[in-house]
């Protein structure tokens, strides 16, 4: 998120944010199982839910919006401030974002991380204890196929040696 958020927030340009909004949407679901079914707004309907991400001097800070929104309502932002007649049907019909604001503060001052590209030291595994593990699995691993097949590889040994007694 760095890597985007920086570049259009530098130190000393917040007013990018502080008079806009940057919105970053996931364009699917991931492969991840949604216990909700989706609401079917027109013949198309919703599909699954996807987060979003909302960075704006005017977001409602530490909340959660948990109105039901599509890729439109964005749009619907958009044509209500400026006034705009709607593009289509569907983000006429949309739910605006206009929740996720509040416009009755003034612009929050900006926040910025400490961004570390360090990554914490890990902790060394206990290598007598992994190794054992590895060789009791392997042992075990072996005395399975043993057993799967000692008799049959027994028969057919034996079938073999009778086989070659007779040439």
């Amino acid at each position: 998120m760095s890597a985007v958020g920086v570049p259009i927030t530098p130190q000393n340009a917040w007013y990018g944010i502080a008079f806009g909004a940057f919105m970053l949407t996931y364009d699917s679901w991931g492969g991840w199982y949604d216990h909700v079914e989706p609401p079917q707004v027109d013949t198309l309907g919703y599909g699954f839910r996807v987060p979003a991400l909302l960075v704006s001097a005017y977001a409602r800070q530490g909340t959660i919006n948990s109105t039901a929104l599509d890729y439109t309502s964005v749009l619907k932002f958009i044509e209500a401030n400026w006034r705009l007649r709607p593009l289509a049907n569907r983000d006429a019909a949309a739910t605006s974002i206009v929740t996720a604001f509040d416009f009755t503060q003034p612009p929050r001052p900006p926040a910025f991380l400490a961004v570390s590209s360090q990554s914490a030291p890990r902790a060394e595994p206990n290598r007598p204890v992994l190794y054992a593990s590895y060789a009791a699995a392997v042992v075990l691993a072996l005395l399975l196929l043993l057993v799967a097949t000692g008799p049959g590889l027994r028969a057919r040994a034996a079938s073999w040696r009778a086989q070659r007694s007779r040439r």
